[in-house]
């Protein structure tokens, strides 16, 4: 899949966050001034913490799975700041389907992604919704960990001509492979260039930004 992807190299890319919830990011790209919108929180909160962290800039995490909403209430940051909405292509009320394993905390819009049958209902929100929302006319940074998710907000997210410097994304099941090459070539056509790929996290970069 690798090999489908339109790439660039970068010397400057870091690791931020722990193994399970850390990604690899462009360090000459983030900034205190950066606008950094965080989809998939979960129970691990040590990427957006840690960008605020280091870079000293704004983070704004969404995640409406019920155990996220708890854990999100428990951290203290003044940069770090927290919608309780599911990402999607445009603003609806959809259905979250819990993992097979009750320890697990991520829940997806398909059903056949965790394979259960229970679930919650949430509202969710587009990335243009949320920009108005929070006031900002750009994005500097945008990860998606949304469990299958991924496609139908980054396809909004290229027709609405939002365009982030850097895309963190986890491409994950249950979409095929033909439609994974097809939203590389989608990203590629829009000037994204793939500047790693860890397990299925990928980090896209926009062509010509230093």
């Amino acid at each position: 899949m690798w090999a489908s992807a339109a790439r660039v190299r970068r010397d400057d890319l870091i690791r931020i966050g722990t193994d399970y919830g850390g990604w690899w990011i462009p360090e000459q790209l983030i900034d205190d001034s950066s606008i950094c919108y965080l989809a998939g929180l979960g129970e691990d909160a040590s990427f957006d913490l840690g960008l605020a962290q280091r870079f000293g800039c704004n983070v704004w995490s969404m995640d409406p799975t019920p155990r996220a909403i708890r854990y999100a209430a428990g951290l203290d940051h003044e940069l770090f700041h927290f919608a309780d909405v599911g990402v999607w292509s445009h603003d609806t009320r959809q259905r979250f389907y819990a993992p097979q394993n009750t320890e697990y905390v991520s829940h997806s819009l398909f059903a056949d992604h965790h394979r259960s049958d229970r679930y919650f209902d949430a509202d969710c929100q587009s990335l243009t919704t949320l920009m108005q929302r929070f006031e900002h006319d750009h994005i500097d940074l945008l990860k998606l960990d949304i469990e299958g998710a991924e496609e139908e907000v980054l396809n909004s997210l290229l027709a609405a001509g939002i365009r982030p410097n850097v895309i963190c994304v986890e491409l994950d099941v249950p979409q095929s492979l033909r439609r994974t090459r097809e939203l590389l070539r989608d990203l590629a056509r829009a000037d994204y260039r793939a500047a790693k790929l860890d397990c299925k996290n990928w980090t896209f970069v926009l062509d010509g930004v230093r």
